[in-house]
């Protein structure tokens, strides 16, 4: 109902006497403003049902009309970076607007081998769970990333490392153990095309 008439009032009416009533059954507008450390930033926001119910609407800059309820809303980042907002009461005609503010955190990625850092490793990190990356770098590196979990995968040469559940927030830095490399004198394992070959006299019998 409009703010001038609410189902509690109460109308009088008397005789030879006209009373005009208006009521609002026009639907809200919703409209939502997503920053990133304070600065606006685009999302896409989707209006749903709350406790992770259906999709009613999706706001990109657009405004959203939507019917009395309960609703909640979901800001994703083009970086993966993901926020609840709500719940909140929907009534008719109201004019509704809600900001949305995501912290923003940077992350640093140190490879080495050894005691040694690792200057040609590289990096890629992946929202926990996520198959698509959000970042890449270079061992060294400072990433930009929305605080939350993720997966940093470091690869240098053969070498692939994974570090899972990493936790980002403000400034944060990770430092990967790469594999030692063994000694290059140290006998074959029969996989390459120089086999170890018994002596002499110690071959296998026939």
């Amino acid at each position: 109902w409009s703010s001038d008439v609410c189902s509690s009032d109460l109308i009088e009416v008397r005789a030879g006497k006209t009373k005009k009533l208006v009521i609002d059954l026009s639907q809200a507008t919703l409209q939502v403003e997503v920053r990133k450390n304070g600065r606006r930033t685009s999302a896409t926001v989707e209006v749903r049902e709350p406790g992770g119910g259906a999709v009613v609407a999706q706001l990109g800059r657009s405004t959203a009309r939507l019917w009395p309820g309960r609703y909640e809303l979901v800001a994703k980042l083009p970086d993966g970076g993901e926020q609840v907002d709500g719940p909140f009461e929907v009534t008719l005609g109201a004019r509704i607007k809600r900001r949305i503010d995501f912290e923003v955190a940077r992350l640093e990625v140190i490879a080495v081998r050894g005691a040694t850092p690792e200057g040609s490793a590289k990096f890629t990190v992946y929202r926990a769970g996520a198959t698509d990356p959000t970042a890449r770098g270079r061992s060294g590196d400072s990433v930009e990333l929305s605080a939350g979990r993720y997966d940093v995968k470091v690869v240098a040469g053969p070498d692939t490392v994974w570090r899972q559940g990493v936790t980002v927030s403000g400034s944060s830095r990770i430092q990967i153990d790469l594999p030692v490399v063994g000694d290059e004198t140290a006998p074959s394992t029969g996989d390459g095309e120089d086999d170890f070959e018994l002596p002499d006299g110690d071959a296998e019998p026939e």
